[in-house]
Parts: C-alpha cells; structure tokens; sequence
C-alpha cells in the first residue's frame, strides 16, 4: 500500500466530519469577528449600494441575500463529502471509488462558499481576498484533475502539484492591486483603462481556467467524431475563445488577443498527444452544468451596481441567482466526473 492509498484509507468515513469541521471552524471566526467589528471600510457601506447591487446593512451580515445563497455551494461541497465516505475501494474512476480527488473536490466547494460568504457578509479588503482563494481553488481543481487523467498522473502527483500550484499564483496575486470582480462588470461607461492589475490578473487565470475545462473536453469527445486534424483542432480552440470574447467586458483587446492565441496553442498540443484510455457521458450532467453557468453569466452582468437592472433594496438580487446556478454547475461538474469510465481493454 502506498502513501496515497494509505492517507485515503485512514481518511475514509471521516471526510463529512472534516467538512463540518471547516464549517465549524470558519463560523465560529466570522461571529467573534463581528463582535470584533470589521472595521471603518465595512460600515462605509452601510447604507449604500455594494458592488454587487444589494444595499449594505448593519447587522451581522452586509449583505444578506448575497450572503446567505452562498449556502449552496457548502451543501454542494458536503453532499460530495458524504458520498465519499461511502465510496468503495475500486470503482470506474478517482470520483467514484475511495480516494482524494471526490474529497478534494467536496473541500474545494465548501471553502469556495465559505469565501464568497465572508466577503458578502463583511465587505472588507480581507474578505475578498478569501472570495478569490475559494474561487481559484475550486475552479483549479478540474483542471488538474483533467490533466492528470490525460497525462497518467496518480491522485498523489496530481494533489500535490494542485496545492503547490494554486497557493503560488495567490502569492502572486499580492503583488497587485487586487480588485473583486465587480472591476470587470460591462458597464459601457468604464474604459479598458481603469481596470486595475489586480482585476486583470484575476481575470486570466480565471479565464484560462475555464478554457482549459472546455478545452479538455472537447479534446476528449471530438477525438473521435472529428478525423479531420485541423477543423478538430480549430473546434477546440475556437469554443473558449468565443466565450472570451462574448464574456470579456471592458478587457484590454490585445490581452483577448493573447489568451484566444493561448487556447489555440493549447488546442493544437492536446489534439497532438494521444487521448486518454476512458470516456465520460456527456449527458445529462455536462450540459445542465454548462447551461447554469452560462446562463449565470448572463445574469452576473445584471447584478452589479449601477447596471439599469441593480435594485438594492429587493430581496430577489441576480448576483444571488449567479450563486445558485453556478453552485449546480459546481454538482453536475463532479457528477460528471463520475460517468467516466476506462476503454482501454475495447482499444486494445
């Protein structure tokens, strides 16, 4: 038995306790600092329309609705914790049988709610930070998920190049002037200009995350269907460049330029190499996951203040149902994760 095998066995039965820990954890933090106060920068919005459109109230929460449909990804993240307590030794694949990566994936989404919750309910410089850690861990984790499979990797080498990776790029991102999202929203008033470093940064590597998830699985299920080497080659690359620009807002046109160049590179490397030995279903789960997050960036853009459809005072808030839509996203991705299963024998 390896390391790996033994740390999953030792682990395994335990995980939903692990998840309630780090919940347990991170409540009891967010109500002693309440009592604390979070400081002159949170109460500055008291009253007044936050970034993302709902009014900031007094009280224990800034912004309660944004705040609370956060929930949805923690109950994502510890429904994929529970499962994989119960996960047998052997399966068709990492998702479905005992090992790191349901888990993993399961701590990714409890932390990416936990960190959208912190910053919607305190406002403060801090909070955004941990947003941005929860965002960049759990939308990391599919891509070296995938890379992993395509490359042979064990869970071991994947987890650890995964952690090391992903805590390295949010050094980085201390190196700027870091700006939450809202810096990015279409707002035809805003030039390409006044989008800090920080923002920009973020938007690449969230960006290039992405493409790299519909790069890897338009690789994978046209390796087949498509025999022409250049119109595959041109599929796959041209998907998450459409979404770029169709997406980008105010971004400055030569770093469109650069990353749509970045996806054809990588389109034109990953149709290069041989394809993996398994398969996954396409339906239902990949489309009812791409179908929530694109409709969730649709609304994304209508819930950022002053946008002609922000209304800070309503209980129904578009940034709250681009919480809800993406956390459905977040369970049919790893649901999807679980229709894989090997050929190898039947390529053989």
């Amino acid at each position: 038995m390896n390391e790996e095998e033994h740390l999953a066995d030792r682990l395994h039965g335990s995980w939903f306790k692990i998840g309630w820990v780090i919940i347990g954890l991170a409540s009891f933090a967010y109500i002693i600092s309440s009592f604390i106060g979070w400081g002159s920068e949170s109460e500055d919005w008291i009253g007044r329309a936050s970034s993302f459109c709902e009014m900031a109230r007094s009280g224990i929460m800034r912004e309660p609705v944004n705040t609370l449909s956060n929930l949805a990804y923690i109950v994502v993240g510890m429904i994929f914790l529970h499962a994989a307590d119960r996960m047998p030794k052997s399966g068709p694949n990492p998702f479905s049988r005992r090992g790191l990566a349901a888990p993993t994936y399961g701590i990714t989404s409890v932390l990416l709610g936990i960190g959208s919750f912190v910053m919607h309910g305190t406002s403060t410089h801090i909070s955004g930070m941990l947003d941005w850690s929860g965002m960049l861990l759990w939308i990391s984790f599919p891509v070296f998920y995938n890379l992993s499979r395509w490359l042979g990797w064990n869970e071991n080498r994947m987890i650890t190049t995964f952690l090391i990776t992903v805590p390295l790029l949010l050094l980085i991102d201390l190196a700027f002037d870091s700006a939450d999202f809202s810096d990015l929203g279409a707002i035809d008033s805003q030039p390409a200009a006044t989008v800090g470093l920080g923002a920009l940064y973020r938007h690449i590597l969230w960006s290039s995350a992405i493409g790299m998830l519909i790069i890897f699985e338009l690789g994978l299920h046209t390796a087949e269907r498509v025999t022409n080497h250049g119109v595959r080659i041109t599929l796959v690359g041209s998907a998450p460049s459409l979404l770029l620009v169709l997406s980008a807002g105010p971004i400055p046109v030569l770093l469109i330029i650069v990353q749509c160049l970045s996806f054809f590179t990588a389109a034109a490397i990953l149709c290069n190499t041989p394809t993996p030995y398994f398969r996954r279903s396409p339906t239902p789960w990949l489309p009812v996951g791409v179908g929530a997050f694109i409709l969730g960036l649709i609304i994304w853009q209508f819930g950022l203040e002053g946008t002609t459809r922000c209304n800070p005072e309503t209980f129904f808030q578009y940034h709250a149902g681009w919480h809800l839509l993406t956390a459905l996203t977040v369970f049919s991705l790893g649901r999807y994760f679980q229709t894989e299963i090997e050929v190898r024998a039947e390529s053989e």
